[in-house]
């Protein structure tokens, strides 16, 4: 009888220990689940843009004015050039494009003045003139000149030359002549050589 008792006890605290262990299992995996449940899975990092896309979306405001049909402040994209300004107004059948450097990179804030055929005028938008005016003075002109017009200023050969043309190219004409120092390769010596035979 003392065996049996003992034997029984022995499965009661068997039953005992496998039940609290199979309680505490269920409770552990309920935790885990409530766990999982709470968690916030964050959000997919917005993809890196390339420095294409980057550039297209910045703008510049451009003045278009002149002969053309929709003069107005247009915008653009940083890589726009002053063909697309005079097309997206619409030129008038008198437009001079001949006065015009069509392949130059446009500048933010710039004027873009369309003459008409036969027209002479003086004037000079807030970033340089986009057309060549006919001075009379004879000097070359920093902002239209070819690279061969370049070459005869003292001291500027074809790499000064094409270095001042890709220049205005990239930065937009020149608002004052001693902006040209800014060309690497052109200090204030050089400057000093050919500042009285040059113009904007």
């Amino acid at each position: 009888m003392w065996n049996w008792d003992r034997r029984l006890q022995g499965l009661v605290i068997i039953f005992v220990v496998a039940f609290v262990f199979a309680a505490g299992f269920k409770y552990a995996c309920w935790q885990r689940e409530e766990q999982q449940e709470n968690i916030v899975v964050p959000s997919e990092p917005a993809p890196l843009l390339s420095e294409e896309e980057r550039e297209a979306e910045k703008t510049i405001a451009v003045h278009v004015a002149g002969a053309v049909q929709k003069p107005g402040v247009y915008y653009f994209p940083q890589s726009a050039r002053v063909i697309d300004a005079v097309e997206e107004a619409g030129l008038l059948d008198e437009a001079d494009l001949d006065q015009l450097n069509l392949a130059r990179i446009l500048s933010d804030g710039e004027k873009v003045y369309v003459p008409r055929v036969g027209e002479v005028t003086n004037l000079i938008p807030d970033n340089g003139s986009v057309f060549e005016s006919p001075s009379g003075s004879g000097k070359i002109n920093l902002n239209t000149a070819s690279a061969e017009e370049l070459e005869e200023l003292p001291g500027i050969g074809p790499v000064l030359a094409q270095r001042i043309i890709d220049y205005r190219e990239k930065h937009g004409y020149f608002k004052r002549i001693e902006d040209v120092q800014n060309v690497s390769g052109i200090g204030s010596k050089r400057f000093e050589q050919i500042k009285d035979l040059v113009t904007i």
